[in-house]
């Protein structure tokens, strides 16, 4: 899955770091998830159109945006902008 990505466009790769169970899960959580030009914008919450989902009290619906954007400071760079709701 990762090693076919193009460096120009995988800017991010996030990787599932805990190996254990997770319980009342709806689906199983995704191993790695990369953020490109393509793919820029991702919604970490406990709703079911959520692109990551946990059911836990402490998650919020949509608790957490991850938004690729253009560097200002960089040219060809990008950032990734964390908005928590």
């Amino acid at each position: 899955l990762v090693a076919n990505i193009p460096p120009a466009a995988a800017a991010f790769m996030l990787r599932r770091c805990g190996q254990g169970s997770v319980p009342d899960i709806l689906r199983p959580p995704p191993e790695t998830i990369v953020m490109s030009i393509k793919r820029r914008r991702l919604v970490v919450g406990r709703e079911e159109t959520c692109n990551v989902v946990f059911r836990h009290p402490h998650v919020s619906k949509a608790h957490v945006l991850l938004v690729l954007q253009d560097s200002p400071e960089v040219s060809e760079g990008r950032i990734l902008l964390i908005q928590d709701s």
